[in-house]
């Protein structure tokens, strides 16, 4: 549940961005491109600060894999898991993925059999590449195990894995898999500087929505990223769950 089951996120931010006021924004941050973009706009003429993640993006293990890509060698592919029925275009490992090779993702591709409580999920990400690496795919899969996540990058030289297995007690879960993204957003609204380039934020809006864009419209076929309208809306979980008209503007 949460913000993310309703188009109207950004509505609800948005007094506050204009204000002046740090944000949370909770994942997928907008279902359509034009929405995040005039929001962004806003907290740039603003000064507004924002951190929009999943909280994946704030686990060490991001930044440990990422220290040892060199050790590994030039990348040659990299395979992950998620938990399928989460999501179908799953925003979290998504988004931790981006913390370790970046934003340049050339295309997209979502296989699945439906929007939300599927039974299956296969998505397909091409990755640019930068010097001295070539361009690689990352392959997600939606599994119906008791893993967070789990990310293994093949290298020419080596291997570099992490994962994370869900805890049976919930308590346990709050404290180890809610603690970094929380002090993150403490820091962000005290320093009043946003988490991340605003630039990543849309990047990030755009991959989800691309993705989903292959799911419902090309049926699975990879799709380039800059090739979706920015009026095209993703489909939301629950779109008559909360009418927009009763935020007064």
């Amino acid at each position: 549940g949460g913000f993310y089951e309703a188009p109207w996120q950004y509505l609800l931010a948005r007094p506050y961005v204009e204000a002046g006021i740090p944000v949370y924004l909770s994942r997928p941050f907008a279902y359509r491109l034009r929405d995040i973009d005039e929001l962004l706009e806003l907290a740039a003429k603003n000064n507004s600060a924002i951190i929009a993640t999943a909280k994946h993006e704030h686990y060490h293990e991001a930044p440990a894999l990422k220290s040892k890509l060199k050790s590994i060698g030039p990348i040659q592919c990299v395979q992950a898991t998620c938990w399928s029925t989460d999501y179908p275009v799953h925003f979290h490992t998504k988004y931790m993925l981006m913390r370790i090779f970046g934003y340049d993702v050339e295309k997209i591709s979502v296989i699945t059999d439906k929007e939300i409580g599927n039974n299956y999920l296969q998505e397909t990400q091409v990755y640019k590449g930068w010097e001295g690496q070539k361009p690689f795919i990352c392959s997600l899969q939606g599994v119906a195990n008791q893993d967070s996540f789990s990310i293994d990058i093949i290298g020419r030289d080596g291997k570099a894995s992490a994962t994370m297995v869900r805890s049976p007690d919930w308590k346990d879960s709050l404290l180890y898999r809610y603690a970094p993204q929380v002090i993150d957003m403490q820091r962000t609204f005290e320093s009043k500087k946003s988490w991340q380039p605003l630039d990543e934020v849309r990047k990030k809006t755009e991959i989800f929505i691309t993705g989903f864009y292959s799911f419902k419209e090309r049926g699975g076929a990879p799709v380039s990223l800059g090739t979706v309208s920015p009026d095209w809306m993703a489909p939301v979980p629950k779109p008559g769950w909360i009418d927009a008209a009763m935020f007064k503007r």
